[in-house]
């Protein structure tokens, strides 16, 4: 019998470190700080212009002149921004028919402001980004690709924006194919796009 309770008390101070008799104390004294560093989404919101799953169809005679469907100089994407990081304002790059080591400039860039407009939902800001199509490359007939990049900065080079946030990961993109048609009717290779 002196055995058995020399081994209790002895087993008392290790038991009473385990994982198990622990748990209930630690849970009690748990504060989740959610992590920060999320990087930023693009959606389209439902009733959107231009869903994301969709091609963008063009006629070059609607872009800047008359047509039938009256005329065209810019394409206006209204977007919903998420970024759980609430107080961050965020930069926007768009590029069109980016090609690496050509493409030297975007098209448009700005910010998301950090307060959003028109919700109360901080973590999703509505955004209205217009890319030109007019003397552009949407204007020319054929196949296009329409980029928006949004971080909280882009690195720089010699005073032009990369493509590459400051931050590794903290990118969000999204992508919109066009078909500029020359004329009604024309059918535009899909495969050729940039």
């Amino acid at each position: 019998m002196r055995r058995v309770v020399s081994w209790v008390a002895a087993a008392l101070p290790v038991m009473a470190t385990s994982p198990l008799a622990l748990a209930g104390c630690i849970t009690q004294d748990l504060q989740f700080v959610p992590p920060t560093g999320f990087p930023p989404s693009i959606e389209v919101p439902s009733g959107g212009a231009y869903p994301l799953d969709e091609v963008i169809r063009l006629r070059a005679d609607q872009i800047g002149g008359g047509g039938d469907a009256g005329a065209i100089n810019t394409l206006v994407f209204d977007l919903e921004v998420r970024d759980p990081d609430v107080d961050e304002e965020l930069q926007y790059l768009v590029y069109v028919d980016y090609q690496r080591g050509v493409t030297l400039f975007p098209v448009g860039s700005g910010f998301v402001p950090a307060v959003p407009q028109g919700t109360s939902d901080r973590r999703r800001r509505a955004q209205r980004i217009q890319v030109p199509v007019r003397d552009g490359a949407l204007s020319r007939p054929g196949c296009h690709r329409v980029e928006i990049l949004v971080s909280q900065r882009f690195r720089n080079e010699d005073g032009v924006p990369t493509r590459d946030p400051l931050v590794e990961g903290d990118l969000g993109t999204a992508t919109w194919w066009v078909s500029t048609q020359a004329t009604e009717g024309d059918s535009v290779d899909m495969t050729g796009c940039p």
